[in-house]
């Protein structure tokens, strides 16, 4: 006996969530009037998509399209698996309005559990209230791009340019090892910056006062000579 009301308990649960899998998820009544940008009650039909998703209430809804028509003066009534909530977020429902007047729009719902509900109340923006990821204004743009330099205006690390006026560094600059000097007859020292171009200066000065002493005493020389000559005759 007891084994016979468990059967017939089974079979009832079975049956249950059949009809339950059958009826799919609840759906939450959209309704509204839609105007055309005059005011006046438009005619046509709305394109309805979404992506796969799981109702916050754990039910999975395939990914597909609808079309609605909107009815006289412009009224709509659709029904929608709320999305609000869903897996994955930001989820949100594709209306492509398509009028008799050829106007085409493209708007996106988020639609919640409580119904009835309305176009104003669904109606949402990518990036308001965690739907999407968030767009940028032009003003956002601007004033982001404002503290940036205008790209004619600076220095660039590759191409040819020409530098005008004094600069000044708060650290000597890095030079490309130029090889052996022909001037002072050393090595080149890669990394020193501009020490070793100062060292090389003072070395290149040093050598032209040297020059310079050179030929002072090459001339003192030729003169005590000619002194020496003259006095012998």
């Amino acid at each position: 006996m007891f084994g016979a009301g468990r059967a017939i308990a089974r079979l009832f649960l079975f049956v249950a969530t059949a009809i339950l899998m059958a009826q799919g998820p609840s759906t939450t009544t959209i309704t509204g009037i839609v105007y055309r940008a005059d005011g006046t009650p438009a005619g046509g039909t709305l394109l309805i998509s979404w992506p796969a998703f799981t109702t916050n209430a754990g039910q999975a809804v395939a990914a597909g399209t609808k079309s609605v028509l909107v009815g006289n003066a412009g009224a709509l009534s659709v029904g929608l698996a709320p999305n609000a909530g869903a897996t994955p977020a930001n989820m949100v429902y594709t209306i492509v309005y398509q009028l008799d007047d050829g106007t085409v729009k493209t708007e996106y719902w988020s639609v919640p559990t409580s119904s009835p509900t309305t176009i104003a109340n669904v109606r949402t923006i990518l990036g308001s209230g965690g739907s999407a990821a968030a767009p940028v204004s032009k003003q956002y743009v601007d004033t982001a791009l404002a503290g940036k330099a205008d790209d004619n205006s600076v220095v660039h690390r590759s191409g040819t340019e020409t530098i005008s006026g004094a600069k000044q560094f708060t650290a000597s600059p890095q030079f490309p090892c130029p090889g052996t000097s022909k001037r002072c007859g050393e090595q080149s020292i890669c990394g020193l910056g501009g020490d070793y171009h100062r060292k090389r200066v003072v070395r290149q000065q040093s050598g032209r006062q040297h020059e310079r002493a050179s030929a002072i005493t090459g001339r003192s020389g030729v003169l005590q000579s000619s002194i020496h000559q003259a006095l012998r005759r």
